[in-house]
């Protein structure tokens, strides 16, 4: 949703560049390459006292070597002419405030890129986006399901972590070891309780703004507060095993030579 811009566009900041419409002179990370070629959308463009319906944007298909821009700074994005001609003629009658112009179209082009890519374009915009709306994040909304998953999947290797008996082996990336293993001990929590209130608020923001939810693993493998490894019984080690190894009949996995584990 394009936020609406009000009388106060005097002091209002733009939120993805600047008022001059120059390029943010910050260090900027690359543009996701996980984006579609080409995506085309509709929005209502809201100026407060004026409101210019149904616009189409395309983004993807156009791009100028004269203005390469990263798109947080509207780079590959193109609007119809119509509504262009329109948005000026509401300007030199004094309908539509010049000053919200850019707040509004990059705000446009922020809505329509981000549910495009599986990666973050510009973590710094988006941070600050999160700050200027507080409790309401799209990148955080669109990867909720996805951060859901992860905890799911840590709840139910700790609930297995604290039953040793029924579920005596564990791997890790690579290796299996028994659970009782200085090494598993090592990389497992103490003590794990599943993130809620605000805590859950911090670490959803933190994961949804800087991982790749298509990476193919879980994330939460590499912090140490979250139960990564998977316990397993001995018929599951068995066929941990089985799939862990090569056509050739070659281990692709490692049994650690401290605990000698021998499902």
């Amino acid at each position: 949703m394009i936020a609406p811009c009000g009388s106060d566009l005097a002091t209002a900041e733009a939120p993805f560049a600047g008022p001059d419409f120059a390029p943010s002179e910050e260090a900027e990370p690359e543009p996701s390459t996980a984006v579609q070629t080409a995506a085309i959308d509709v929005l209502d463009l809201d100026f407060g006292s004026e409101l210019i319906p149904a616009v189409e944007f395309d983004y993807g298909r156009l791009r100028s070597p004269q203005r390469d821009r990263s798109p947080c700074h509207g780079g590959g994005f193109s609007i119809e002419l119509p509504a262009v001609l329109e948005l000026l003629a509401h300007i030199a009658t004094g309908r539509i405030d010049p000053r919200a112009v850019q707040v509004v179209l990059l705000e446009a082009a922020a809505d329509i890129y981000l549910p495009l890519t599986t990666v973050h374009f510009d973590e710094a915009v988006i941070r600050r986006r999160c700050e200027r709306d507080q409790d309401s994040c799209p990148l955080c909304e669109l990867r909720t399901d996805w951060f859901e998953a992860l905890l799911d999947e840590s709840d139910r290797c700790w609930e297995r972590y604290t039953q040793p008996e029924a579920f005596p082996y564990i791997a890790g990336v690579d290796t299996v070891h028994t659970v009782g293993c200085p090494v598993t001990r090592r990389k497992m929590p103490g003590q794990y309780d599943r993130p809620t209130g605000e805590e859950y608020r911090q670490e959803l923001r933190r994961y949804a703004h800087s991982v790749d939810p298509t990476s193919g693993r879980s994330v939460l493998d590499l912090d140490a507060r979250y139960p990564g490894w998977k316990p397993m019984t001995a018929d599951e080690a068995k066929d941990w095993m089985k799939a862990h190894t090569g056509p050739k009949g070659g281990p692709l996995y490692k049994l650690c030579q401290r605990c000698t584990p021998t499902p």
